[in-house]
């Protein structure tokens, strides 16, 4: 999809509030806790190998008897990862632009929704964002690209899908957001990010700067 300026001013004008994917658009959650190294903890509380360094993903294939152990062994390494993760230049001054304009900000993610928080109260945020949608406890089957974890942002936000832009990452990102006819704006953090976003039907951006500078036009 086209995404020049005129294109990223009409759809930020239209916008009363501005939803986030957390990982990647907001920080990078296991920036000094290897997201391999906790996918190797899993591994081994479970006693299986399960072909993945996303921790995320083994929970889609954990046994139903082990999925509420290895969920609290995940949230609890996602509280330490967040402690110390970095924040993506120029995401929180989006997202301070965002409400300085009078727009609302939430977050849709795949991480656990008290991590999420819990990073927002590091930085300062906390209160200003939401809501947080995170990855439904034991529901694996929820997680993007799902369109339940969108869905219920909106119904929290009282908005229709037209009057809010996704900010996200990921082609699964675009096609939650395709799912439920939300506007989506794609980060493309790494080469051939750009292209891959645009043909699947985002908006893209190179920088969460660029975001930050529409918001505070």
């Amino acid at each position: 999809m086209a995404s020049d300026q005129k294109d990223l001013v009409r759809l930020i004008d239209s916008a009363r509030a501005i939803i986030y994917d957390f990982d990647g658009p907001v920080c990078s959650v296991f920036s000094d806790l290897p997201s391999d190294q906790v996918a190797r903890e899993l591994e081994s509380a479970s006693g299986r190998t399960f072909g993945t360094d996303d921790p995320l993903e083994i929970i889609h294939h954990v046994d139903p008897d082990e999925l509420q152990s290895m969920e609290d062994l995940l949230i609890a390494a996602e509280m330490r990862a967040v402690e110390s993760s970095k924040e993506t230049p120029g995401a929180l001054e989006s997202m301070t632009a965002a409400i300085a304009s009078g727009r609302r900000v939430a977050v849709v993610s795949n991480n656990a929704a008290a991590a999420v928080e819990r990073f927002c109260a590091r930085v300062g945020v906390a209160g200003r964002v939401w809501p947080v949608i995170g990855r439904a406890y034991r529901m694996p089957h929820r997680m993007k690209p799902a369109p339940w974890p969108m869905r219920a942002a909106l119904d929290a936000l009282a908005l229709r899908p037209s009057e809010v832009v996704f900010v996200g990452d990921s082609l699964t990102d675009v096609e939650v957001a395709r799912a439920c006819e939300v506007p989506c704006i794609g980060y493309a953090n790494k080469p051939g990010k750009r292209e891959a976003l645009g043909e699947a039907g985002a908006f893209v951006i190179d920088s969460m700067w660029d975001l930050r500078a529409l918001l505070a036009r």
